[in-house]
């Protein structure tokens, strides 16, 4: 049976039953306390309370702010996520938990796509449900289900978020007689031979080659792998100082974005990026006739699915193999 009791002015119901911590709620008049004990008490004896003080109690913003103090710092990419949380304040942080619904985020994602692609909304989304489910999982934060699982599944049915197009850029002959007569020569002609991503680089160091082979044991994926070695690949580690630190390049991950895109805009070479040198050294792997399985094992990529946009097989071309 609950306790009511009169509190500063208003009613407390206290309620202690065995299995489940004890549970009280203030309310302005007693008529309301005993209406929600009686409430909670049924639902215990059926089985399906849930006690969001948790949920109704902690912000959105507090949330977030656990999740970045506490998990953030052991994710790879933590400057974006940072970032992508920043933003996810600005839009949810005053919303108790427990008031944060489907519709709330589905409204607020129509208003991010008006400044925003559906691919930076998507990663946005990712971030705020994994940190839900972190605090329903780890900080006692009881909800009935993820509201952000439940307004991604609606968003994904309407399409609001359909996949945005796959960038198919590759640096034209031109292009490339540019940027290997420019300051980032090396770089850009390690980039094009080894397949590596811009952190992989960045963590390149000299001891990890050994021969003709090249390890790279920190990589976006935590999949260590080890590459071959393009006689172009070696000439390039070849050329590059010792350094104190023992780096291949000297450069960090962002110091490469930038090297890269001022000499772009310094030889009047438009909308190109760096990653698109990683697309260009997918689509030589597979033009020199290797198979989707030896290419991931030098790219990295774990999906074979994502490879398939790199090949495009001509129907004479397979007819020839299957003659032979």
């Amino acid at each position: 049976m609950a306790t009511i009791r009169p509190k500063d002015g208003k009613w407390q119901a206290i309620i202690r039953k065995k299995g489940h911590k004890p549970t009280y709620k203030t309310f302005r008049t007693k008529a309301a306390a005993e209406r929600w004990a009686r409430d909670v008490e049924n639902q215990m004896e059926r089985g399906i309370f849930l006690d969001q003080r948790t949920a109704e109690r902690m912000t959105v913003a507090e949330l977030l702010a656990q999740y970045q103090e506490k998990i953030t710092p052991r994710k790879k990419a933590q400057k974006q996520e940072r970032s992508r949380i920043k933003i996810l304040t600005s839009l949810f942080g005053p919303y108790a938990l427990a008031k944060l619904t489907p519709e709330i985020v589905i409204d607020a994602v129509d208003d991010r796509l008006e400044t925003v692609s559906a691919d930076t909304v998507r990663k946005e989304l990712g971030t705020l449900s994994h940190a839900v489910d972190t605090g329903m999982a780890l900080w006692d934060v009881r909800l009935p289900a993820n509201p952000v699982h439940t307004a991604r599944r609606i968003l994904s049915v309407t399409k609001t978020l359909s996949p945005g197009q796959h960038r198919e850029r590759r640096p034209t002959k031109e292009e490339l007689e540019l940027l290997l007569d420019s300051d980032v020569a090396d770089l850009v002609i390690w980039l094009i031979e080894t397949g590596m991503r811009r952190g992989e680089v960045a963590a390149a160091k000299r001891r990890h080659r050994k021969g003709n082979t090249f390890a790279i044991p920190d990589t976006k994926t935590d999949r260590s792998r080890t590459i071959p070695l393009s006689p172009e690949a070696i000439a390039v580690f070849e050329r590059q100082p010792e350094r104190f630190d023992g780096s291949l390049f000297g450069l960090k991950a962002d110091s490469i974005t930038q090297k890269f895109s001022r000499a772009c805009e310094a030889l009047g070479i438009e909308d190109l990026r760096l990653h698109d040198l990683r697309h260009e050294a997918t689509s030589r792997l597979f033009e020199k006739g290797l198979g989707i399985q030896e290419v991931a094992s030098i790219t990295g990529h774990t999906d074979y699915k994502s490879l398939k946009r790199y090949t495009h097989p001509q129907a004479e071309e397979l007819a020839k193999k299957l003659r032979a």
